[in-house]
């Protein structure tokens, strides 16, 4: 349910809903939307009978292979179904040649197709179960009308009884079609009872685990098999046991507490294998969509743009370098809207290229699943973080790019996953962290060269002033004046600061995080990077402020709780450049995303 096959698939839950709803909805889609390019996986689309007409033959073939039968056999197939769509691909498999002697329909409690087969009445004035065989939970079956193509071969006459259908909520066909049907078909019903039964029976006797589908089809053989036939029955399974684990488990008379670690105790005691598409939806973050009827149409075909507003982030914060930052209330914003070309509006002109960080972080999201990226037309809307200011600028582009491509791709990624394609892209994740996250974040690397994160609270009386030099350092300029090694001390000295920061960040202990926020392994080698810092260092010693670098510089940080008597003490600096001051707040929700019309 959670998994993406592409870009434009999506899997959604559809509120107070059941298949037939769901059908109905897309059929009607289909309609309204066919000149879009969708298409449905299900049933509905004719195409899928291709791939379900070769298995039969291969089933058969296999057989004859094996010397169960002879070429030329006549076989009998049971068919779970409720939308009639495998069993009808047998149907045009024997109409092609293969030897089958009959297609044996296998229904649940909702038995509309056995009562059909067998009165020739197809009659909706019935109630809709809920039952443990959910796909063939089914009253209006799709492929039944293609069926009645090929009876009456008059396209007018199927259409009265579609009609019928929809109108009067039956149809009923004459008796010698009926018993025409019958000559090919047969129909069985078992209950939900029933099914578990015949799960314990196959797995006791067999030791093998059928999914309740596959149960109904089992059971209706055996009540076919003897004495209706004395031809080979074939008897189709559908789905792997595994995604029906508290069926599963009643059966088998295994403890359920829930569906994922059932899954693992049916495994421990039958053997059967996770299929590699189940443990991609179980490994899967992505929460699942619930949408009601009245809003799936807008959400599945309208052409949305979105606003992508990521927060400036304080990285190496104090002794933290390269693994503790924090997300600050400053934006840059960008709308992202598919279009037939690649555009970038709103950004300075060096920026309008292929290397623009926010189309080339959108186009990795793409790429990194093995899709060509949509074309995107990226507008940035707002830009209040200084470039090479030490305030996260290209993480913000990052994040931003991921989370509009993200949205794009109807939100393949979990926050998780969008976290290690950003590293990959910023090289380090201090900033990229809290852009997306929010908050103060923390990062490791393990062993096998992966990151994991952790968030602290921060007290909501600190305010941070954000001290912002005319002149700015370039990262690469910052990287090289650090040397490649530490003396001990100022190891120890940095270790001893980083173990009880979050601390005092949470108190909001200023007198503390005035010791905790010194640093030696960045913050004296870039100082002199930055024109005028001794006199903003010298500022926070006399006032007894917090004090450090942010990133990797020009930015400088001051922590305060009320910031008019430092703004004062700013003003009267008599500097040599010019420099901006703000106060902002941490930013707790990291960067978001909303359609541009939920601003409006």
């Amino acid at each position: 349910m959670l998994y993406f096959t592409s870009y434009n698939a999506r899997a959604y839950a559809l509120k107070e809903s059941n298949f037939d709803d769901c059908q109905s909805f897309v059929k009607a889609m289909l309609v309204k939307h066919e000149n879009e390019g969708y298409t449905s996986a299900n049933s509905i689309n004719i195409g899928r009978l291709l791939p379900q007409i070769v298995y039969y033959y291969y089933t058969y073939l296999t057989l004859v292979n094996r010397g169960v039968i002879h070429l030329g056999d006549l076989i009998d197939v049971v068919v779970p179904t409720g939308n009639f769509g495998d069993i009808f691909a047998g149907y045009l498999a024997k109409k092609m040649g293969l030897p089958i002697d009959k297609l044996v329909v296998a229904s649940n409690k909702n038995r509309i197709l056995t009562d059909f087969f067998t009165n020739g009445r197809y009659d909706l004035h019935r109630e809709f179960m809920k039952t443990n065989s959910p796909s063939m939970d089914i009253l209006i079956s799709s492929n039944l009308e293609r069926l009645m193509y090929f009876l009456y071969e008059d396209d007018k006459k199927v259409s009265l009884l579609m009609k019928d259908l929809k109108e009067k909520k039956v149809f009923e066909i004459e008796e010698e079609k009926l018993k025409e049907l019958q000559k090919t078909f047969a129909a069985y019903c078992c209950d939900e009872e029933e099914t578990r039964e015949t799960i314990k029976d196959c797995y006791e006797k067999h030791h093998y685990v059928l999914d309740p589908h596959s149960a109904v089809s089992y059971r209706c053989a055996s009540l076919y098999h003897l004495p209706k036939t004395n031809h080979h029955v074939i008897s189709i399974a559908t789905a792997s046991p595994l995604k029906f684990a508290k069926t599963i488990a009643e059966s088998l008379d295994i403890p359920y507490e829930d569906d994922i670690s059932t899954l693992y105790r049916i495994v421990d005691k039958t053997g059967v294998v996770i299929p590699p598409a189940l443990k991609k939806i179980l490994s899967c973050k992505v929460p699942q969509e619930k949408i009601s009827k009245d809003e799936v149409e807008e959400e599945i075909f309208a052409k949305h743009s979105f606003v992508v507003k990521a927060p400036a982030t304080s990285a190496n914060l104090g002794p933290g370098f390269d693994v503790l930052g924090l997300a600050v209330k400053l934006y840059n914003s960008f709308k992202f809207e598919v279009s037939d070309k690649d555009e970038l509006l709103g950004f300075a002109k060096e920026f309008t290229n292929e290397n623009n960080l926010v189309l080339i972080a959108y186009q990795k999201a793409f790429r990194n699943l093995g899709l060509e990226p949509l074309k995107v037309k990226i507008t940035q809307v707002e830009n209040n973080i200084p470039l090479e200011g030490g305030l996260g600028s290209s993480s913000s582009c990052i994040v931003a790019g991921l989370l509009g491509a993200n949205a794009i791709l109807h939100h393949h990624y979990c926050l998780e996953e969008l976290y290690e394609l950003a590293i990959d892209l910023e090289g380090h994740p201090d900033n990229v962290a809290p852009c997306l996250f929010g908050g103060l974040v923390a990062n490791v690397k393990d062993d096998k060269n992966v990151y994991h994160h952790g968030q602290y609270p921060v007290c909501s009386c600190l305010k941070f002033v954000l001290v912002t030099p005319k002149e700015s350092v370039r990262t690469s300029e910052a990287r090289k004046v650090l040397p490649e090694s530490y003396p001990l001390k100022d190891v120890t000295f940095n270790l001893s600061r980083l173990a009880m920061l979050p601390l005092a960040l949470e108190k909001g202990d200023l007198d503390l995080l005035y010791t905790l926020l010194q640093d030696r392994v960045h913050v004296p080698y870039r100082k002199s990077l930055i024109h005028d810092y001794d006199l903003f260092e010298s500022l926070a010693k006399k006032e007894h402020l917090p004090f450090t670098i942010s990133g990797s510089g020009s930015t400088m940080l001051y922590i305060v709780k009320d910031e008019n008597s430092l703004l004062n003490r700013l003003k009267e600096l008599k500097t040599t450049y010019e420099f901006k001051v703000a106060v902002v707040s941490m930013d707790e929700d990291g960067a978001t995303i909303k359609k541009e019309s939920d601003y409006e």
